[in-house]
């Protein structure tokens, strides 16, 4: 049986990719910037290091991000939103850091860069490079939960193995240069989206 959920994601999408494959998507529909999608549900792992053969273990392995209003993800090297001091914002930053401490999180060398030295006491915080394997970052880890943190190079390489994204859209409607790209989602072949705006959670 197949849990069906409409969820809206403002973001600068392409549709068409995402009609190709309809044994995942119940609907697909693209107005105006909103991206409305009805997933369906299959299942996948990532092999860690050190099983016997034949025994596959999943790793929990998680993205938690905030977008702008129509997907916004970056500008210049920071968050487009970089020193907004409203409630929505900083609530966005403190529930980051509660929800990731006591777990892993990897992370390009820029974004680790603006972790406070005080939250790495509490959490294993990683960089990453461009020539790291994911599935090899990820076995390090065993049957911790992992966060990815970003950025957008980062998100677009671990997809595949990501199990559960979390994301808040933020009110923010300025400009950038970075996006968040929904087909990101589609990329592993079991993964659930929370939708912090009000929506629901989904499973792919």
């Amino acid at each position: 049986m197949h849990r069906d959920c409409i969820v809206d994601f403002t973001a600068e999408v392409s549709s068409g990719a995402l009609i190709s494959d309809p044994t995942r998507f119940r609907v697909v529909r693209l107005f105006d910037t909103r991206l409305r999608v009805a997933w369906r549900n299959p299942l996948s792992s990532v092999r860690l290091k050190g099983k016997a053969a034949g025994e596959t273990a999943m790793a929990d392995v998680r993205a938690m991000l905030a977008i702008g209003l129509r997907g916004q993800l970056g500008l210049n090297g920071h968050l487009p939103w970089e020193g907004a001091t409203d409630r929505a914002f900083k609530d966005d930053v403190a529930r980051f850091f509660q929800v990731t401490r006591g777990h892993v999180l990897i992370a390009g060398p820029r974004t680790v860069a603006t972790v406070p030295p005080a939250a790495t006491a509490d959490r294993t915080v990683v960089a990453i490079r461009s020539t790291d394997a994911p599935e090899d970052v990820i076995a390090q880890f065993g049957d911790r939960i992992i966060y990815i943190g970003g950025g957008p190079a980062v998100w677009r390489s671990y997809a595949h193995l990501i199990r559960h994204w979390d994301i808040t859209r933020l009110p923010y409607d300025g400009p950038a240069d970075r996006w968040f790209d929904a087909n990101w989602l589609t990329l592993a072949k079991n993964s659930t989206v929370t939708d912090n705006a009000g929506a629901c959670d989904v499973r792919l």
